[in-house]
């Protein structure tokens, strides 16, 4: 072993540009597209709710529109692989069967209204 202190290196950033007005605008039409999508989340999980509801409350797992079925309340059975039991009881077999997945989240942290650029009204002043 060295007698020097190991040094980190910091890890290189990668490169940022500034988001042109034609982005820019795209980017607040992500966010309040995203921001739509929770809320039809949430009214589409409340619905849910009251239809599985019903279907329960009389053993029912086929609701019909007009006599035809318009929704289904079924039962799905599958089988998974316990990872962490897995890798407790064997984490040799564990570690020869795993692999690592690489990939990409996009992101956009949330930002101060003065600083978004937002009109009044919430629009952005470039509509994509």
């Amino acid at each position: 072993m060295s007698d020097h202190a190991r040094v980190e290196q910091p890890a290189e950033q990668p490169p940022t540009i500034p988001l042109t007005t034609e982005l820019s605008g795209w980017l607040a039409a992500y966010q309040r597209a995203k921001a739509k999508v929770r809320q039809w989340s949430d009214t589409r999980d409340q619905a849910q709710k009251h239809i599985t509801d019903a279907l329960d409350a009389v053993g029912a797992t086929v609701g019909t529109v007009d006599g035809q079925p318009a929704a289904r309340w079924t039962t799905v059975h599958s089988r998974r692989v316990d990872g962490a039991r897995l890798r407790a009881d064997h984490p040799d077999l564990a570690e020869a069967y795993s692999t690592t997945v690489v990939s990409r989240k996009f992101t956009t942290p949330q930002r101060r209204a003065d600083q978004a650029g937002d009109q009044p009204n919430g629009q952005s002043e470039v509509q994509p």
